[in-house]
């Protein structure tokens, strides 16, 4: 049975959410906080915010603050009479949407370059790095490497592939980022890889005979798709 990705399982989610939500409206249910506020409006404001989410799991912080500043416009006075503020017009939508580009310019910059950490038998190096990078392991002295991988794009790569000896293992560890690991398809890949709230796929079909390597490690709010070359 294929697995479900972490994205479609949150949209999925989201959406039958947003459904009960109308068919209760629409039937005169209670909804407890929703009463008395244009159900609609908050449907609208639901999806911007789950939207938010996963912008920034994505590391894209434009569509990140620009979904919040939107969410807030169409929220605002829901959120000043939650505020017992007088003034329903807390701040000016121009002045919002001005805030939002400039936080999202902000953490562009500040987030731009990340740091590559990796174990190289035994050997410890850091690599500031920008947000998507590649990286190459040298099959001819790999035995262990430990690739981490945060808030960025990564794609790790087997060279002198003729010189692998196997039973090699490469840790990973993926946080709110997006990485692929491409193995050559005559290689037996052995998948450990803890995932929380976050996808792991295998791409393509590997030789249950062939040269082993493991791949561990954990993936936390992002993907890794280790995929078959060949």
């Amino acid at each position: 049975m294929k697995r479900l990705s972490a994205s479609k399982l949150f949209w999925g989610v989201i959406l039958i959410l947003a459904a009960v939500i109308l068919v209760l409206d629409a039937v005169g249910a209670e909804l407890g906080f929703l009463n008395g506020i244009p159900v609609f409006r908050s449907i609208i404001v639901l999806l911007l915010l789950s939207a938010a989410v996963e912008q920034l799991v994505k590391r894209e912080f434009g569509g990140f603050f620009f979904a919040l500043a939107f969410a807030f416009i169409i929220y605002e006075k829901q959120i000043a009479t939650w505020l017992s503020l007088e003034d329903t017009n807390i701040i000016s939508d121009w002045t919002v949407l001005l805030v939002a580009l400039l936080l999202s310019i902000g953490f562009s910059l500040l987030f731009k370059k990340r740091t590559f950490t990796f174990t190289y038998n035994g050997n410890k190096s850091k690599h500031k790095v920008a947000g998507s990078y590649v990286t190459n392991i040298d099959c001819s002295v790999f035995d262990e490497m430990t690739v981490n991988n945060e808030l960025g794009s990564c794609e790790v790569h087997f060279s002198n592939v003729d010189g692998y000896t196997g039973n090699g293992v490469l840790h990973v560890n993926n946080e709110l980022g997006a990485m692929k690991i491409y193995v050559p398809a005559d290689w037996t890949v052995t998948n450990r890889i803890e995932n929380e709230l976050g996808s792991v796929k295998i791409s393509g079909s590997f030789n249950s005979g062939g040269k082993t390597l493991i791949i561990d490690g954990t993936n936390e709010l992002g993907s890794v798709e280790i995929v078959c070359v060949q």
